[in-house]
């Protein structure tokens, strides 16, 4: 018998109790003759034994066999390893790992901010970039039409990823606090605001919602819920290697930068109060500046109801016209509607002694000015109230020391004082 054929039958016959078999393993990196001198199992070299490698196999022993007094030790070249992710190998090289937004009716789904009505359909598109086996860039995603920084992608470089199994997160970026402060200690600093993530789903799309999971979420009844929220989303591929979207590390203004996708979602009831739902499931920050408000970072009072009317002003125009200011300084901007002269024990405003008629004085969408505060006026109630005059239990949308929310007058006059007039924007 042939030294070869005793080797095959020494590993059949799992060796000769006289002897041992040990095995040693070339790692194959630039050299087949590099060894690791990784001792393994006779078991795991099965592989090596079909038809196809055994002459090859044969060859390789035989001219390189090792003898010592109890042992048989042969050099053999360690076979590659399985994908411990995927059998198949990867027909893609991932690039980069992008999120796509599309609300229904729109022709493409792009990588910009999305700004819906409430109960509009807005779905999430994971979309991989990568390079197919030609060296091609193609884009891997359950979107039709895609648009990576404003440029149209070619149907042909667009990929369904049905064929490849991955592991898709989607995460929520939350603010974790709800009051900041940009003149702490009377110096104007911007203050980094704390941001959590919290799993939403998984899979190659989702559709998106503003339901906060941190901060008070007021609209729960609501499928989309209303304000912003933002959105990271993580890829494993084939491999075992991680991609992810900017997320938490990803500052600017003391937030999140813009390269982290949002959705914001807003009121629809024709007025430009609607746009002032956008900021909602964002922090107070005292001190506000311009370039954090119109990020939907975070705002205070006055600027709540400037980025309102700034909104309005972009959608109905074209341009953001009305500059931000200060809660006094909205008077530069409005007319007064009302002077109030106090409150009676109920906390109704009043003037001239009287209480204001609603709808024929004031009406939804004006501007409150209290002391050292602005909210604007949202709706009369007449669930406590008296309906069609202006009282205590009209609501109103503000921000003070939290998120922004509707909240009573006489609530707001609690902390603050009752309100000093009405204002209305100048036309």
């Amino acid at each position: 018998m042939s030294l070869t054929s005793l080797i095959f039958a020494s590993f059949l016959a799992a060796s000769s109790p006289n002897k041992s078999l040990v095995v040693k393993t070339n790692e194959i990196v630039n050299s087949p003759k590099e060894s690791a001198h990784l001792q393994v199992a006779t078991t795991t070299q099965e592989s090596f034994y079909s038809s196809e490698k055994s002459s090859e196999l044969a060859t390789e022993l035989e001219s390189n066999p090792s003898h010592e007094e109890d042992q048989i030790i042969i050099t053999i070249p360690k076979p590659k390893t399985t994908n411990p992710h995927n059998s198949k190998v990867d027909p893609i090289m991932p690039l980069e790992l992008l999120i796509v937004s599309q609300t229904e009716g729109e022709d493409f789904a792009d990588d910009r901010p999305e700004f819906a009505k409430e109960g509009e359909k807005v779905i999430l598109y994971a979309v991989v970039k990568a390079k197919d086996k030609d060296g091609k860039t193609v884009f891997y995603t359950e979107a039709p039409k895609l648009k990576i920084n404003n440029k149209k992608i070619s149907p042909a470089q667009i990929i369904s990823p049905k064929d490849i199994g991955r592991s898709l997160e989607w995460f929520k970026l939350e603010p974790a606090g709800e009051n900041y402060n940009n003149k702490r200690n009377d110096k104007f600093k911007l203050e980094k605001i704390d941001y959590a993530q919290t799993l939403f789903t998984e899979g190659w799309s989702a559709q998106a919602n503003s339901h906060p999971t941190i901060l008070y979420d007021a609209f729960k009844h609501l499928k989309t819920g209303l304000g912003v929220m933002r959105y990271q989303l993580t890829f494993t591929d084939s491999q075992g290697k991680e991609f992810s979207t900017p997320g938490i590390e990803c500052r600017s203004k003391g937030g999140l930068c813009d390269k982290v996708h949002k959705v914001a979602f807003r009121e629809d009831n024709g007025n430009w109060t609607d746009y002032a739902f956008e900021l909602f499931n964002s922090p107070y920050i005292w001190g506000s500046i311009g370039k954090q408000v119109d990020r939907q970072i975070g705002v205070d009072c006055a600027d709540l109801v400037v980025y309102a009317k700034r909104r309005h002003q972009e959608e109905t125009s074209g341009k953001k016209r009305q500059p931000y200011t200060w809660s006094y300084g909205l008077e530069k901007y409005t007319n007064t509607i009302v002077e109030f002269d106090g409150a009676d024990i109920w906390g109704n405003p009043l003037a001239d002694g009287k209480l204001v008629k609603f709808n024929e004085t004031v009406q939804e969408g004006d501007i409150l000015l209290f002391p050292r505060h602005a909210a604007i006026l949202y709706k009369d109630s007449s669930i406590k109230g008296v309906e069609g005059t202006l009282d205590a239990y009209d609501l109103a949308i503000h921000t003070l020391f939290n998120e922004p929310e509707i909240i009573s007058i006489g609530d707001i006059s609690s902390q603050v004082g009752p309100p000093l007039k009405i204002l209305r924007w100048k036309k």
